[in-house]
């Protein structure tokens, strides 16, 4: 509903990371250890690229709108260095921004001037962050330019307007 939501208002997306949420870092690596099987790997493969799949799905017609996508760190590893993310990235025809980027976004109407903003973007932090903010009230000093903040991977949202006069 969502993404149908932005779609009908003509808008474009940035992708925060986790998409296919198939292994995190700690259960990739004890995939890795285990040594199993050809026959076991080739399942996994095949249950990724079938999440992948419903992803695709879901985001079909969205092809273009996206800015990029950000790398999470839920996700498959295919054996030729690809992953789900990057895939995925392909697919909707997006960048892809690794785990954070700045973003120039330049408005252009005949009417008045073009305008530009800088949008710092960034996966995220897990761990049950708290505070989605605090990580970004470290983080903003060191990009005073920057217009627009976001972060992905909160269960709590949150907002704060910044004097960038304190920056400097």
């Amino acid at each position: 509903r969502h993404i149908a939501w932005g779609m009908n208002r003509g808008a474009y997306f940035i992708g925060m990371g986790d998409f296919v949420d198939v292994a995190s870092p700690s259960g990739r690596a004890k995939l890795a250890d285990a040594h199993l099987y050809d026959s076991v790997n080739n399942a996994l493969k095949e249950q990724a690229e079938r999440h992948l799949e419903v992803v695709m799905s879901a985001l079909r017609g969205t092809e273009g709108r996206w800015l990029g996508l950000h790398e999470g760190h839920h996700l498959f590893e295919f054996g030729d260095g690809t992953t789900t993310d990057t895939e995925l990235a392909k697919f909707l025809d997006a960048p892809f921004l690794g785990t954070s980027a700045v973003t120039r976004l330049t408005f252009k109407d005949i009417t008045v001037a073009t305008v530009s903003c800088l949008t710092w973007s960034h996966h995220g932090e897990g761990s049950g962050a708290s505070d989605p903010v605090a990580r970004l009230k470290r983080v903003a000093p060191g990009f005073p330019q920057v217009d627009i903040f976001v972060q992905g991977h909160n269960t709590k949202l949150g907002s704060e307007v910044m004097n960038n006069i304190w920056f400097y």
